[in-house]
């Protein structure tokens, strides 16, 4: 026995506060290993889901395109049809009406470009650094 410590001699070199740190210390590091192994997983996992997503929409768009173009024909030649109006100009005005929307569209757009977001939640941080300035300085 050690008298000075009043156990057996025979302790492990693992014991003791450095000893129950290191194993402190593996054991979270087992951890966050084993948790950033699952994270890796789950990326991976999430990366081929988000890109069958996007490739997907991509399609969608594509044949959304397309099936609006198929329909803006269509509308262009039913117009000649009940009007008995050249095709070319009926497809000039189509465009000229989408040239305007555009137009139109586009300038509200570059409005609220200059737009500010979160405008409250600043106000309250300025509000907040204020109060700590006049805080600290009458610390």
């Amino acid at each position: 026995m050690d008298p000075a410590r009043g156990s057996a001699s025979n302790e492990s070199p693992e014991s003791g506060i450095s000893g129950n740190f290191r194993n402190l210390l593996a054991s979270v590091l087992g951890y966050l290993q084993a948790r950033f192994q699952l994270f890796g997983l789950e990326a991976g996992d999430a990366g081929k889901h988000y890109l069958t997503l996007a490739v997907f929409a991509l399609v969608a768009l594509v044949a959304l395109l397309f099936g609006y173009i198929f329909l803006c024909l269509g509308l262009v030649f039913l117009v000649v049809h009940w009007t008995g109006w050249h095709w070319e100009w009926v497809l000039l005005a189509f465009a000229g009406v989408h040239l305007l929307a555009t137009i139109i569209f586009g300038a509200l757009a570059w409005r609220m470009i200059g737009k500010p977001f979160f405008i409250e939640t600043f106000n309250e941080f300025k509000k907040d650094q204020e109060w700590l300035k006049t805080r600290t300085k009458s610390l």
